[in-house]
């Protein structure tokens, strides 16, 4: 609207136009349109204070840097992408809503989402209080790997959530053949439920197309990213049911493990280890029958 377009009439070929070659993941578009530009700005306390002041409509003139910096990274929350001596980066910032230590709770919720055994990218804190982690869309080298969430490739809408973990479960096994992932999309449903972070959509998991030894393209699933506290949700629901319940006990883990052909032993076993190391995190405790 700032640059006199009103993204209500954009088609969707013109919103292609504008992610561009800036977005996330490898694919990019043609011909690009440019709406902003600007430089990289590194300093982050400036783009949270900007950011604040255009989420709060007090003013709109730096909509544009906040934009350019975001590299059409998506999400409801403010972000910037850079690089330094070690990798590529994406820096959250707070939104009018979140409380003041957003960042420190996003970085222990993924220390300890680490603990349970979650695959997380690397991470840090920038100025001792933005959450920023390594993004996984890029090589070190900067070379783009495709990259596709759950709903693009089930064709879900962020708006309806009518999602499974054993929608999830499946689709994890038939798209990467690989046991592993399928037990590590479990650990991440189950930790995602005793830690109550509700904002669990179909956007928030991603699956990635690598290169292996011999050349050829295997899927895999991407690490885990937006793991916080969110009890809001979808009218304080869990975006994605688990056995088509939002209050799942451990039968309904169980139920949807051995669906997709785990071992019930296992399933309560990555249960009661994700259980074991939420720690302070440990927010809500599943009925066990």
């Amino acid at each position: 609207m700032r640059e006199g377009i009103d993204d209500r009439n954009l088609t969707a070929i013109e919103r292609l136009s504008i992610v561009g070659n800036c977005g996330m993941g490898a694919l990019t578009y043609e011909p690009e349109t440019i709406i902003s530009t600007g430089e990289e700005i590194t300093d982050f306390d400036l783009l949270q204070e900007k950011a604040l002041e255009v989420l709060k409509e007090q003013q709109d003139t730096d909509a544009g840097l906040l934009l350019y910096n975001s590299g059409n990274s998506g999400g409801c929350r403010p972000k910037a992408v850079f690089s330094d001596a070690e990798g590529h980066w994406l820096v959250k910032f707070r939104h009018t809503y979140d409380p003041k230590d957003m960042g420190l709770q996003e970085y222990h919720y993924n220390e300890i989402a680490r603990k349970c055994g979650i695959d997380v990218p690397d991470f840090k804190l920038s100025n001792g209080k933005y959450f920023t982690t390594k993004r996984f869309d890029l090589t070190a080298d900067g070379e783009r790997i495709h990259t596709a969430t759950a709903g693009g490739l089930l064709c879900l809408s962020l708006s309806e959530p009518v999602l499974d973990y054993s929608n999830l479960l499946a689709l994890t096994g038939y798209i990467t053949q690989n046991p592993k992932y399928v037990e590590e999309m479990y650990r991440r449903m189950v930790f995602n439920y005793l830690t109550d972070n509700k904002d669990d959509h179909c956007k928030n998991f991603s699956y990635q197309v690598r290169k292996d030894s011999n050349g050829k393209f295997i899927w895999h699933l991407a690490p885990a990213y937006d793991l916080t506290h969110c009890t809001g949700g979808y009218n304080g629901q869990h975006a994605t049911s688990v056995n088509s319940t939002g209050y799942p006990t451990l039968l309904d883990f169980i139920a949807v493990g051995t669906k997709i052909k785990m071992n019930e032993k296992r399933c309560k076993e990555i249960f009661d280890e994700v259980y074991q190391n939420c720690g302070d995190l440990l927010l809500n405790d599943i009925k066990t029958k």
